[in-house]
């Protein structure tokens, strides 16, 4: 489970290498969402984006064995970015929001959001399952026919270290409000993502 995380949170930072602003975007490439927030008292707006032709998507899904239930399930997850000229002023966020499907209903519940603001091994994250942090989604819709997806999301993010997957001791918490729109692209909602253990 922890070589997951870690393969998703790093795939975070090869979606958008070249984007330098919002109206620019590499060949090949397309806008398929975007995240309007509020992190810790500044305001972002951040970007998802896909590759038809070498299906590379910020919205996709993968299957998640739980071995408490012995089942597989559907798990979606919705990726934004800030461009690069926000970077080089080191301002970096980038925030990833997972969802589970219910069954085969257009339903999904909130599982975890982390947000990369400096250091990919100790992420800023919120996974109550865990017991840490806190999520509220409102608004949320979701349909897996043309994959649309929008949602509004208040959630409480504590600083965690990816090795053992526990919250860091007295290093504070951030604020992450938002409304998120977006389409998932048909690859991504055909075919599962699939991340390597290494």
């Amino acid at each position: 489970m922890k070589a997951y995380f870690r393969s998703a949170l790093v795939a975070l930072a090869l979606i958008l290498p070249t984007q330098s602003h919002a109206d620019y975007i590499p060949p090949g490439y397309e806008w398929v969402g975007m995240l309007d927030a509020n992190i810790g008292g500044s305001k972002f707006r951040l970007f998802s984006a896909a590759n038809a032709g070498d299906e590379i998507s910020d919205l996709y899904y993968t299957n998640e064995y739980d071995p408490n239930r012995g089942t597989t399930e559907k798990i979606y997850t919705v990726q934004a970015s800030v461009m690069l000229d926000r970077q080089a002023e080191h301002i970096n966020p980038t925030v990833s929001f997972e969802f589970k499907r219910i069954g085969s209903s257009w339903r999904l519940k909130p599982l975890r959001v982390f947000l990369i603001d400096d250091t990919w091994d100790l992420p800023m994250a919120a996974d109550p399952a865990s017991g840490f942090g806190k999520i509220a989604v409102r608004n949320l819709r979701f349909n897996p026919v043309d994959g649309r997806i929008r949602f509004n999301l208040s959630a409480t993010l504590v600083r965690i270290d990816m090795d053992s997957y526990a919250e860091v001791p007295r290093a504070g918490s951030v604020r992450v409000i938002g409304c998120y729109k977006g389409t998932f692209p048909g690859f991504a909602l055909q075919n599962p993502r699939i991340f390597g253990d290494d």
